[in-house]
């Protein structure tokens, strides 16, 4: 029990170390504390040996250069505690073990930490006499430590009564019940902190590294295998009735050592992670093992152990780099689809909104890795995930630029994926490229109503890129408006292979597989309702372009800004260029009031027909049409506004090459 005195005297003493001022005034007395440090490590319980560790890797962090007589004893000690780990999980977990935690009997109180002061003495003084019989000079630190922490062999019997009836006092005011200490070698806590420290020492000294870390390899690969026993399962084991075992202290103790287990695992596959590069040879056997110990590590975590899943998504996204060993995460792709075991649960608002950036980016990192390997199922679940984090608005938390920026670029990179699928449904794929092309034409309505925002940010203004602007710490203004224009232009060049996707879906599966009966390649009435809110969209979303960065030394001139400005509604041009003559009158027919107001209000609008005119024949002819039928219907306007820039759309087809321009006249004519 950690009420007692000699516990608390101990505790006390390491504490005082603890905070000890590291300089240069300490340095001749670190190794001594050393020793002391890792006697009440190896022979202490959870507590003090908890503050013992900090103590080791704070001194060996601040002296670099200590003698190297502790290095092997802790390596030693960290070996065993993982070879031990399976007993200490049965006996962690066990219903004796979890149920002792009850509040103890009062009259037995005393007795009982009389028996185990005199058991922790008669343990301590044989210890010493083994320590002091024949040491060498040279080991008289280690034996002065153990005399730090070696209880008092005979106490008066009027200080022992008040010593015993003083905590028996004191057990007697605490209400909720303590928790039994465990040994060192048993608790799960201090095992959390020996893969930083061995890391460290690595560092420190590489001579202990070719002779240790063989054996740590294959022991820590059987921790991170274990798995507590289910609660019910204690109770059923333990042969009573669970009205009467499961009180809430018991299943507190249960969670809190769930918690502590999961988080020593997680320092583990850090640590694993971290010798991919030097020992990937010892490492590969066990590429399956690591993966699917890593996803059920994941399913495992407790949502509220926010640093524990920040680890597994740091050591996934370092295993997923690793060409060596991403292979293994192939079978369980459908697992880590599910945010629920990416996250730990899909509440938009809890704690587990400090992690979507990097759950989100980890997810991105498997996409484009195992996009090729993918099934349609996982690809449409891959689309609904990012189509909902470019739109989500979440006022306490919001989505960083970069991260959406990201999903622009995951959605991006499975667009051929879809085109070349040779699925039984030949219209699944075709309405996952609709789903992508409806995402993204929204993102660029709520990217032009949100930029203002961005430009003069307002107090009063509650949209999501403005609050990222004020908020965020990953980026900073200028480098939010930087991103934002890197978003738009990345859209609108990559819809064009969307859009084109789109109309040729059917003839490339009818290609692949002729045993589906021809149908024309036409879009439908809700393809052709979005590419008219894509049109209406494009010049507002383009001129964000043209947007100067405030002080920004790298920012572009603005005469590059004119020309990718130009070079960006090219590209909108050109996703219209392979479309069908009922098509591009359904789009462009319908909205040339619009593109010819946006010409005369900004001349360079004028790279849209210019490129339409001179793409294809067929497609520079329907453009023609269109033209000449709007002309021709506003002859009278153009008989009073001689100024009308309408007129160049068709004059344009004038500078097309002759062999064009001579079939689009025998046709006009």
């Amino acid at each position: 029990d950690t009420s007692f005195t000699q516990h608390r005297l101990r505790n006390a003493v390491l504490d005082i170390i603890s905070k000890f001022p590291l300089n240069e005034v300490l340095r001749p007395h670190a190794p001594h504390l050393v020793a002391v440090a890792r006697d009440a490590l190896t022979r202490d319980f959870e507590d003090n040996a908890v503050v013992a560790s900090r103590i080791i890797f704070d001194l060996y962090k601040v002296y670099r250069n200590l003698p190297t007589d502790d290095v092997q004893p802790y390596m030693d000690f960290v070996v065993e505690m993982y070879r031990s780990l399976q007993i200490a999980v049965t006996q962690n977990f066990s219903f004796e073990s979890l149920s002792s935690a009850q509040p103890p009997a009062l009259p037995s109180s005393a007795s009982s930490g009389e028996s185990s002061n005199q058991q922790l003495a008669k343990e301590s003084a044989g210890n010493e006499q083994k320590a002091q019989e024949g040491a060498p000079p040279e080991k008289k630190s280690e034996v002065a430590a153990k005399d730090a922490f070696t209880p008092p062999r005979k106490e008066s019997s009027n200080h022992s009564t008040t010593s015993t009836s003083s905590v028996a006092s004191l057990e007697t005011t605490q209400t909720p019940p303590k928790r039994v200490t465990l040994r060192s070698n048993a608790s799960f806590r201090v095992l959390t902190e020996c893969p930083l420290i061995v890391m460290l020492m690595f560092q420190l000294y590489p001579k202990f590294v070719k002779t240790n870390i063989p054996g740590m390899i294959g022991t820590m690969m059987n921790a991170l295998a274990l798995r507590p026993p289910r609660l019910d399962s204690l109770v059923s084991g333990s042969g009573t009735s669970s009205k009467i075992s499961l009180t809430p202290s018991i299943k507190r103790l249960y969670y809190d050592r769930y918690r502590e287990l999961i988080a020593a695992q997680a320092k583990t596959l850090s640590f694993l992670t971290y010798l991919l590069r030097g020992f990937s040879s010892d490492l590969k056997p066990y590429e399956e093992k690591i993966a699917a110990n890593v996803v059920a590590l994941m399913a495992n975590c407790p949502r509220e152990s926010v640093s524990t899943r920040k680890e597994l998504l740091v050591a996934t996204r370092h295993l997923l780099t690793a060409q060596e060993f991403r292979g293994g995460f192939i079978s369980h792709i459908d697992a880590l689809l599910d945010e629920r075991v990416l996250m730990g649960s899909q509440h938009r608002f809890s704690d587990q909104t400090l992690l979507r950036p990097l759950a989100y980016l980890t997810l991105s990192d498997l996409v484009s890795h195992f996009r090729t390997k993918m099934s349609m199922t996982q690809i449409s679940r891959v689309v609904l995930i990012f189509s909902r984090v470019l739109h989500e608005i979440s006022p306490s938390f919001p989505m960083p630029i970069s991260t959406q920026y990201g999903a622009v670029r995951t959605l991006f990179s499975v667009v051929d994926i879809i085109h070349r699928a040779k699925e039984a449904s030949p219209s699944s794929g075709r309405r996952i490229l609709v789903r992508i092309l409806k995402t993204l034409v929204d993102k660029l309505y709520a990217i032009v109503d949100s930029f203002p925002s961005i430009v003069e940010p307002t107090t009063g203004n509650d949209g999501v890129l403005d609050v990222v602007a004020k908020q965020s710490n990953l980026t900073s203004h200028n480098d939010s408006i930087r991103e934002v224009q890197s978003m738009v232009r990345a859209i609108v060049v990559n819809l064009k292979t969307v859009i084109n996707f789109i109309s040729s879906y059917r003839a490339n599966v009818e290609n692949a597989k002729e045993q589906f009966p021809p149908s024309p390649a036409t879009s439908t009435t809700h393809e052709m309702d979005i590419l008219e809110r894509y049109i209406q969209i494009i010049f507002p979303a383009a001129k964000i372009l043209k947007e100067r960065i405030p002080s920004h030394d790298e920012g572009l001139s603005e005469k590059a800004a004119s020309e990718q400005y130009r070079d960006t509604l090219t590209y909108f041009a050109a996703s219209f260029q392979r479309f069908d003559r009922a098509s591009l009158r359904r789009t462009l027919g319908r909205n040339l009031d619009f593109l010819v107001d946006a010409v005369i209000e900004d001349p360079a609008a004028m790279a849209i027909p210019r490129h339409l005119l001179s793409c294809n024949q067929s497609t520079s002819f329907e453009v023609s049409c269109i033209l000449l039928k709007y002309l021709v219907g506003r002859m009278e306007e153009l008989s009073v506004r001689r100024d009308d820039d309408s007129i160049a759309f068709v004059f344009s087809s004038a500078e097309l090459d002759e062999s064009t321009n001579s079939t689009n006249e025998g046709k006009l004519d």
